[in-house]
């Protein structure tokens, strides 16, 4: 794939080459002030993460991974991302799928309350229908959602693909990757479990492999994406798969 127009704004080794990401803590003071700050504010406004997940190129850090759920950066949309240090500004957002609402059904949680405390019926009556409601309600519930992620170039305001977890796969073993038009490009293998972290993920187009995250330590990982591009895979894509994999070590 052409990179050439990506080269202004992304450090070339996130591209080409090799980078890594770390956790960095900020302190003990860091960390009381920020969690006066989402004290006192409510949880109305988180500052940076205490545990920081940063990318860096050598020994110098090049953007945080942050969560960002409340969207702290708008316009940008809320969810996991990659902010750039300078000038600083999300380049990658995950936009996580969620089941559409139907506006014309209450919650089950409502339809619950509102059955119990109707004063029109006994309270057996009331407890005995809501049960009825309940039953009925885990029995038609839909199948489960496939987890997925649109990836957004921030920067360009386009998203360049997607990322899904397949429902009957072990949780997290693997995630495929399609390009901006829902075309299957590649997937990240993990052959691990949550408590037992693999020491390599691995990329693979077409069953080859052609970019890697290993594991140096549980707070330190070293990514390689030298041979995504000429692959066919956008490196951007393997930094959001990286984003989806580890924004857990970058919380408040």
């Amino acid at each position: 794939m052409q990179l050439d127009h990506l080269r202004t704004g992304w450090p070339e080794q996130l591209l080409t080459g090799q980078y890594a990401l770390r956790q960095s803590k900020g302190g003990v003071l860091l960390n009381v002030l920020a969690g006066l700050v989402v004290i006192v504010t409510v949880n109305l406004y988180k500052p940076y993460p205490r545990n920081r997940l940063r990318v860096t190129v050598g020994d110098t850090a090049v953007m945080s991974v942050v969560e960002d759920f409340a969207g702290t950066w708008a316009p940008a949309p809320a969810g996991p991302k990659a902010i750039a240090d300078n000038p600083p500004g999300p380049l990658i957002t995950l936009l996580a799928h969620a089941r559409p609402k139907d506006p014309t059904r209450p919650s089950t949680a409502n339809r619950t309350i509102a059955g119990l405390f109707d004063r029109r019926q006994p309270f057996r009556s009331r407890l005995r229908h809501t049960a009825a409601d309940l039953h009925h309600t885990w029995q038609n519930r839909p199948p489960p959602l496939t987890p997925t992620w649109d990836v957004l170039d921030n920067r360009l305001g386009v998203v360049i693909g997607r990322l899904t977890r397949p429902a009957d796969d072990v949780p997290g073993s693997r995630t495929v990757i399609h390009d901006a038009q829902g075309r299957l490009v590649g997937q990240m293998e993990e052959p691990s479990t949550p408590t037992n972290p693999a020491p390599c993920i691995t990329f693979t187009v077409a069953g080859r492999p052609v970019a890697q995250i290993r594991r140096r330590t549980r707070k330190h990982y070293l990514i390689d994406v030298t041979g995504a591009a000429p692959a066919g895979l956008d490196p951007r894509l393997v930094l959001a798969c990286a984003i989806q994999r580890f924004v857990h070590l970058s919380q408040v």
